[in-house]
């Protein structure tokens, strides 16, 4: 595994479902969706080989969605979001065109609003 290029990921979805905690319940606070001819997205992924420190010969697989601060329609529902990758920055963000570090970090902007829906 090549650090940066093997271990980022576009996650496919169809919108941003979020979920609030409230008395010890999950309840659907709403979902954005990309609007109508955005095309689809990805949100941004990291993955990697996990070592356990007690057992160190052991290595576990994993992932997380990479988030960043909401745009203003999400701020109503949740205080992050997941980074949203358009298709054209899948090159960049997976490492098959040149990429430093402060193009990679552009690609952490919010989504800005007026392409969504919530």
């Amino acid at each position: 595994m090549q650090p940066g290029r093997d271990s980022r990921f576009p996650l496919r979805s169809q919108g941003l479902d979020y979920e609030v905690q409230g008395e010890n319940l999950l309840k659907n606070a709403g979902e954005c969706t990309l609007r109508e001819g955005g095309g689809p997205d990805g949100a941004g992924g990291i993955m990697g080989n996990l070592v356990r420190p007690f057992l160190p010969s052991e290595r576990v697989r994993s992932f997380a969605i990479v988030t960043t601060e909401p745009n203003e329609l999400c701020a109503q529902l949740h205080n992050r979001m997941p980074v949203v990758l358009a298709p054209k920055a899948w090159p960049a963000w997976l490492g098959e065109e040149p990429a430093d570090e402060a193009k990679l970090k552009s690609l952490l902007a919010p989504y800005p609003s007026d392409g969504m829906i919530c």
